[in-house]
């Protein structure tokens, strides 16, 4: 995205286009869902700039969070995550164990 917003400047740059006429081209281009999320917010942006800045960000964002979901299924693939189950089980021992520290100290 990030060569895409420099090659989108340049072209800008270069063209009779000016404010919201341009915001409209760009947000023609950029990708549909980073488009809906942008359109959705709050406070409107305003400028061509708001709109190169908030594209990269959340770009860059969305691009983490894929990389985070195909990490995470690719542990579960591998059977590295802990279900429920395991986790209940470590925190049963977890608390007899403090118990049995607890009865240590207070027979001292």
């Amino acid at each position: 995205m990030e060569e895409f917003i420099q090659m989108f400047r340049k072209a800008a740059r270069g063209s009779s286009y000016e404010r919201w006429v341009l915001i409209e081209e760009y947000k023609r281009e950029i990708n549909r869902r980073i488009r809906r999320r942008l359109i959705e917010v709050e406070y409107p942006l305003k400028n061509i700039n708001q709109w190169y800045e908030r594209v990269a960000r959340l770009d860059r964002n969305c691009r983490e969070s894929r990389r985070e979901r195909k990490k995470i299924e690719e542990e579960k693939r591998k059977g590295l995550m802990i279900n429920k189950r395991r986790l209940k089980e470590i925190k049963i021992k977890k608390d007899k164990w403090k118990r049995s520290e607890d009865n240590k100290k207070s027979k001292k």
